[in-house]
């Protein structure tokens, strides 16, 4: 309850409206690079960009190399965990009971092009929508999360993408892991 999530809508309206103040202050951001003097000017006038979307979240139990992988989710609002969650209820069962519980939220983001894109910057919404729910279907196919119960039988993802997991703040968790 306490995690202060922002809704994937939410995000994506605040990086629009940077970047729309971005635009306005540089005279468009079409083109390509940025030049040192326009990043200077951007970053001194609005500060630095929104931090992306975290909306898929991965739920494990256990520690160091005993840590599993239980559930895999997806949200695009603010309400996802108020008044409980399913998996929290299955993390009562004895074979989750003495273990450590952790959530870890993720963001995606795409190269392209030696570029890398944010699932944020995507258009239209729907389209983002639609990607968002194929890298949930597709994680949860191949990762065969115990705790979920749907998207497990084939992979539903209308798009199949080679996702690399890292994780970069939380030890070796999922870290360097390809699907």
């Amino acid at each position: 309850m306490s995690m202060q999530w922002l809704s994937f809508k939410d995000v994506r309206a605040n990086t629009q409206s940077y970047l729309n103040s971005a635009s306005k202050l540089i005279s468009g951001l079409e083109g390509g690079w940025l030049d040192g003097w326009e990043q200077e000017q951007i970053l001194t006038k609005l500060g630095e960009a929104p931090l992306p979307s975290l909306p898929i979240y991965l739920i494990s139990c256990g520690d160091g190399d005993d840590e599993e992988l239980v559930y895999v989710g997806k949200t695009k609002n603010t309400s996802r965990f108020n008044g409980g969650h399913s998996a929290a209820l299955k993390l009562h069962a004895p074979e989750y009971q003495s273990k450590s519980k952790h959530i870890y939220r993720c963001t995606a983001w795409f190269y392209i092009d030696d570029e890398y894109m944010s699932l944020d910057w995507i258009q239209p919404e729907q389209l983002a929508l639609d990607i968002l729910d194929s890298i949930e279907s597709q994680l949860i196919y191949w990762l065969q999360p115990p705790l979920n119960t749907h998207k497990k039988k084939r992979n539903l993802a209308r798009w199949e993408f080679n996702i690399h997991m890292q994780n970069l703040i939380c030890g070796s968790f999922m870290n360097d892991k390809f699907i």
